[in-house]
Parts: C-alpha cells; sequence; structure tokens
C-alpha cells in the first residue's frame, strides 16, 4: 500500500459528509437537519444500499490499485503490507486481504449486480471463461441459486439440484481433520507465508502464537503418541 504520508485517512476534519442540504453523515450516524420528505428518505434508503452492496468490491478494487502503483522501499508490490488500509478503513487484515483477492481475480467485466459479493467470492479460484458461466447463471437462473449450492455445483462442475444439497443425518461425512487443514493451508498461500510473517510485528507474531496454541499442542500429542507407539503398530 502507499507510504504512511501518501495514505488515505478518515480524519476528523474530513466528516460530515453532506448528502444534501436535509442529511448528513457523521462517525456516529445520520443527522436530519429539517424534515426531509419521504422522496428524499427513499432516495437515501438505494444510496444506502447501493453502497452496501458494492463495498466489498470497492475497498478490494482500492486495495489492488495501491498493490498496482505503489512500490514498498525494496521495490516489489506491497501486497502484504495492509498496515496503512487498515488504519484508513479500520477493517482488519483478514477482510481486506479477501477483498483484495475477489477484486484481482473477478475483474470489473465479469461482475454481475443481480448476484452477492460472496457469490464472486465462490467463482474467483477459476479461469475467466468459468467465472464467467458461474456468475451468468447464478445471475440469471430461473431459481435463486445460493451460495451454497453454487459453491457445491463448481466442486460438481455441473449445477446441483436443491435436493442434493439436503443429505439425510445417516448420509452425512464423518468430521475429519482434513478440511480446516485445507482452509488453513489455503490461507497460509493466500497470506503469502513466510513472506507475509516477515512484515508481522512482534507483538502481532505472539497474538498469533496464542492463537495457534490448541493447534501446536494437537500436533505436539500426534508426535508424541507416533513415538510411543512400536514400529509393528
Amino acid at each position: 500500500m502507499p507510504n504512511e504520508n501518501s495514505a488515505i485517512t478518515m480524519k476528523p476534519d474530513h466528516l460530515p459528509l453532506s448528502l444534501g442540504p436535509d442529511i448528513e453523515v457523521t462517525p456516529l450516524g445520520l443527522r436530519f437537519h429539517g424534515e426531509p420528505d419521504f422522496k428524499k428518505w427513499s432516495a437515501l434508503g438505494r444510496k444506502i444500499g447501493q453502497a452496501l452492496r458494492s463495498m466489498e468490491f470497492v475497498i478490494g478494487d482500492w486495495l489492488v490499485y495501491g498493490e498496482q502503483h505503489f512500490k514498498s522501499s525494496g521495490g516489489r508490490p506491497t501486497n502484504c503490507d495492509y498496515d496503512a488500509a487498515i488504519r484508513a478503513t479500520g477493517l482488519d487484515y483478514s477482510t481486506l486481504r479477501n477483498y483484495a483477492y475477489v477484486s484481482r481475480r473477478v475483474t470489473l467485466s465479469f461482475r454481475n449486480d443481480k448476484v452477492s459479493w460472496t457469490h464472486h467470492r465462490a467463482v474467483a479460484k477459476l479461469p475467466p471463461a468459468k467465472q464467467q458461466h458461474w456468475i451468468d447463471l447464478a445471475a440469471n437462473h430461473e431459481e435463486r441459486i445460493t451460495v451454497r449450492r453454487l459453491r457445491t455445483s463448481i466442486n460438481a462442475d455441473r449445477l446441483v439440484s436443491v435436493e442434493e444439497l439436503t443429505t439425510p443425518p445417516c448420509d452425512r461425512a464423518i468430521i475429519t481433520h482434513i478440511p480446516p487443514i485445507n482452509r488453513l493451508t489455503l490461507w497460509w498461500r493466500e497470506s503469502g507465508g513466510r513472506d507475509w510473517l516477515r512484515t508481522r510485528s512482534k507483538p502481532q507474531l505472539r497474538n498469533m502464537l496464542v492463537d495457534f496454541r490448541e493447534v501446536i499442542d494437537m500436533v505436539k500429542a500426534i508426535q508424541s503418541e507416533f513415538q510411543l507407539r512400536p514400529d509393528d503398530q
């Protein structure tokens, strides 16, 4: 992201933001001057809805622009250094990273405002042609395609029926360690791994060790049990 001097910040003197002579946005909410009529009140609701629906993409596009146009002192894109963005938006690193990932992967020409950002997140891992196929299908299908159904359909490489999503209790898969490990591995790869760790402060690393304490204990337990078992077991 840009350096501290060039980062976008939300200083108090930048607010409130006027929405006309009757309404302004403050850090703590809306302030009404006088009594806006129903037409202005309804128009404001539409503006708020549009802003909320586009927020993830707007922030993601802003982050991607920063990655592409501003370099760190080492001369490489600062795609792992989100400190300026965290200060500017108040959002955490994981949220910002997800926004940027989807904006980077799903270009503006493939997006469709008939489906949610989460639908776009589901197709982000796919090549462009596949993205277009699934987004168009979700946006134009006669039935509402939920995110869960979309993800399951992508994995099956076909549109699954609603009935297929409802599995009887006796047929439910046994819970294993594989899905959470796969998610953790994906997070590690997308975050930048060791390169990302080098951008973290010592307090941040200390907090991560606390978060991973149970995982570390699990690994130690498995290693200990393995060492205790005879070779023939």
